[in-house]
């Protein structure tokens, strides 16, 4: 078996597994740090940054390269980083699993622009939410009239002579502006929905099974399981009681390989404190007669957020003021939320049963506390009001409503940005807003499993093997310190960076055959003892999608065998008694660490011995053929015959 990493960082998992001629690549995160490089794009023409100088230095001078505080940015459209693709070939892809919503934004990349002719399986509401993610980026994306067409920047002879970071990028070239509305829905109308524990055929190699992972709505842990091997990819996974299916753990246990990827980014930090701090930074601010700003993703610990954000300000006098979610994609994320009432926990469970909607969010909006709008021109300018509360797109503050917001308020020091997702370090989201005013508060609640929590889980599980980034088992630093959290496993374990090819010793000694009708019922049972019946078989084997069958042989050619086959067991006493009869005497057995031992002599008084072992039979007669002969009948005598 082999597992190809393609991704650099744990939290955008992309990986291939390779093994029984069946290749699955498991998720296709798109890595969206890369865009933090880029000067932001608003949807108002900003002064401030359309008047950034231009970086100059001895090596070359660009107008596509802004200078903000001695740090450069470029000018034009953000771009992402791809999965590492070079040495895979996707055309033998066989099927592609995701696991939740987050990890599948690079997949129009792979269906559109890749020759990939495989199957996509995914739950349905990682479907439905992950294409509002994608939609979310086409739409910031082709909203602003900014072009792409300046590529000096990323020519190989160039790249070298680029301001640090810049340079330092080795796969720059290889950045991606996003895809188009169009990719996203013929990618998306090649994904197969299931539900948890729905077993799929993977071409008789597998039954994939989806697990819930209790992450987000509609994530999933997967398993590929066969009669002899059982391989589980556990990614982005949760034991917070939040709104998703809680984590299926006993379908884990007893597996012969787990992939682990998809930790928490913050494994120091606690999410419920972090909800506290939130709450108390937002209550400051707004106290203070500030505004707050929440750059953030338009589902996923949002609906979460909501419920404890307002039941917080209702208790701590701040009921009147209005909170508002701006995404092209908020209505429909809003509604999804609702509709999907049996990927949720089981205390929104019941209340769709009641019925009642399961998140408060349905009446916030009834009441007009919570308005939502796809963007700043279709009605928001008629309500807004400040003090206020906003979530906007997108957590890196390079596209998006959020960027409007950080303008607008970024010289308010009565006013704050509160960071909750944990993808990009607020630093460097911040940074071409410098210098700033408003606050900043960095709360990056981030539930999946940390390392105490994962090394607990793999005990309880037991896998045989594990294998995983390279960074979750590292007990040292760069400078040599110490980490307190890391993966420390009691099991054989096989660490990865990007570009590895891992050769694990999964090796399977036995293939499962069935047997046809017509063949089967021209068989001759022959009973070996009173609870087992064996017969000999000859046919036809023929593979198919790895499913192997034995049919009836017509063909003329084959040249009949009538020899006898022997099989069972030989007891012991019964060869004594033979033995006896065949006018052996002073015949003596013993017990034997292999086996037994039989020594008598003949009517000549010539010394034989026989070895009798599980797996092996020895006649020591001292060069007496005939008596070699006479003891190997007795022998057979013993076996049943077919």
């Amino acid at each position: 078996m082999k597992v190809y990493c393609l991704s650099g960082h744990a939290s955008a998992p992309c990986s291939v597994v390779q093994h029984r001629q069946i290749t699955v690549m498991l998720d296709c995160s798109l890595s969206m740090v890369p865009a933090l490089h880029f000067l932001p794009v608003p949807v108002v023409t900003s002064e401030r940054l359309s008047t950034c100088r231009n970086w100059n230095n001895q090596f070359m001078k660009s107008k596509v390269i802004k200078d903000i505080n001695g740090i450069p940015f470029i000018d034009s459209m953000p771009e992402f980083r791809l999965p590492e693709m070079g040495f895979l070939d996707l055309l033998n892809l066989d099927a592609i699993l995701i696991s939740n919503f987050y990890c599948m934004l690079a997949l129009p990349y792979i269906t559109e622009r890749c020759e990939f002719h495989g199957k996509i399986y995914a739950t349905e509401p990682t479907l439905q939410m992950g294409k509002l993610l994608m939609e979310e980026l086409v739409f910031y994306n082709e909203r602003v009239s900014k072009s792409n067409s300046i590529n000096e920047w990323k020519q190989p002879d160039i790249i070298r002579f680029l301001p640090s970071p810049l340079n330092q990028f080795g796969d720059i070239a290889a950045w991606k502006s996003i895809y188009t509305i169009k990719e996203v829905e013929a990618c998306l109308s090649k994904v197969q929905a299931v539900r948890h524990l729905e077993k799929l055929d993977l071409f008789g190699a597998f039954n994939v099974t989806a697990l819930s992972s209790g992450f987000c709505l509609g994530s999933s842990n997967w398993i590929l399981e066969s009669p002899y091997e059982k391989i589980s990819y556990l990614s982005c996974s949760s034991i917070f009681s939040t709104h998703p299916m809680p984590l299926d753990q006993e379908a884990l246990k007893k597996s012969d390989i787990v992939i682990l990827t998809g930790l928490s980014q913050v494994p120091y930090a606690n999410p419920d404190q972090l909800v506290t701090e939130l709450c108390n930074n937002l209550a400051f601010t707004l106290k203070n007669g500030g505004n707050v700003l929440i750059p953030s993703y338009p589902t996923g610990i949002i609906y979460d957020l909501l419920e404890c954000l307002c039941t917080f300000m209702d208790q701590s006098g701040l009921g009147n003021i209005p909170i508002y979610f701006i995404s092209p994609v908020a209505d429909s994320s809003l509604a999804f939320s609702n509709i999907y009432g049996e990927w949720l926990c089981n205390t929104k469970q019941d209340k769709v049963y009641l019925p009642e909607p399961p998140f408060i969010h349905a009446d916030l909006v009834k009441t007009k506390r919570l308005q939502h709008f796809p963007n700043l021109q279709d009605g928001f300018g008629d309500v807004f009001s400040q003090p206020c509360v906003v979530f906007a797109g997108h957590p890196c503050l390079r596209i998006g409503d959020a960027v409007h917001f950080m303008e607008m308020w970024r010289n308010d020091e009565k006013s704050s940005v509160i960071f909750i997702e944990p993808d990009f370090p607020y630093e460097d989201a911040l940074a071409p807003f410098q210098p700033l005013s408003m606050k900043a508060f960095y709360c990056p609640i981030d539930h999946r499993l940390n390392f105490n929590q994962v090394n607990k889980l793999l005990q309880d599980i037991k896998p045989q093997r594990l294998v995983l980034p390279e960074s979750y088992v590292r007990p040292y630093d760069a400078f040599g310190r110490r980490i307190e959290h890391y993966v420390n496993a009691s099991v054989p374990t096989h660490p990865y960076n990007k570009g590895d090819v891992l050769a694990l010793p999964l090796k399977r000694q036995y293939e499962k055959v069935v047997i046809s009708n017509e063949l089967a019922s021209q068989l001759h049972l022959s009973e070996v003892n009173n609870s087992t019946l064996i017969a000999s078989v000859r046919g036809s084997l023929h593979v198919c999608d790895n499913k192997h069958t034995l049919e009836v042989n017509d063909s003329k050619n084959i040249v009949e065998d009538h020899n006898d086959y022997l099989c069972g067991k030989i007891a012991v006493d019964e060869l004594l008694s033979r033995l006896s009869k065949l006018g052996m005497s002073n015949i003596s057995s013993e017990r034997t660490v292999a086996g037994y031992s039989i020594f008598m002599n003949s009517e000549n008084a010539e010394d034989a011995h026989i070895m009798l072992e599980d797996d092996c039979t020895h006649v020591i007669t001292h060069g007496n053929e005939d008596l070699r002969r006479r003891i190997r009948d007795c022998i057979v005598d013993c076996l049943t015959h077919l």
